[in-house]
C-alpha cells in the first residue's frame, strides 16, 4: 500500500474547496472532514491542475448501481474514505455554504 502525504484544501467562503494536489494519481483518498453546516459533501476530480472538476461516481458490482461519492455533513474530525479512481487533483463541494473550513486529505493506492 502506498500512502501519500497529508495536504489541505480550504473553503474561505462558499461551497467549494480549493483544488488539492495529492502529488500523484491515487485510487482512494482519506479525508478528515471539518465541522460542517448541514448538507452533504461530494468529492470531485480532474485530470489536470486547473481543469474543471467533475463529480466522481462509483459502480457497485453487487447491485449494479452507480452512486455519487458523497457523505453527510459532520460535527468535525470525521474520517472518510472516498474511492476516486485514479485522480490526482480533487475538490470537495458542500451542499451548504461554509466559512473558513479546512479539509485534510491523503491519497492511498495499492
Amino acid at each position: 500500500m502506498i500512502v501519500g502525504k497529508w495536504v489541505t484544501c480550504t473553503i474561505t467562503s462558499g461551497t467549494t474547496t480549493t483544488e488539492c494536489d495529492l502529488g500523484r494519481e491515487y485510487e482512494t483518498v482519506l479525508v478528515q472532514l471539518p465541522s460542517l453546516t448541514s448538507g452533504t459533501v461530494a468529492v470531485q476530480g480532474s485530470k489536470y491542475s486547473g481543469d474543471t472538476a467533475k463529480d466522481i461516481y462509483t459502480y457497485v458490482p453487487t447491485t449494479g448501481a452507480v452512486i455519487q461519492m458523497i457523505t453527510a455533513a459532520t460535527t468535525g474530525n470525521y474520517l472518510c474514505v472516498f474511492p476516486i479512481g485514479g485522480f490526482r487533483f480533487i475538490k470537495f463541494v458542500c451542499g451548504a455554504s461554509q466559512t473558513s473550513k479546512t479539509f485534510y486529505c491523503c491519497g492511498v493506492r495499492s
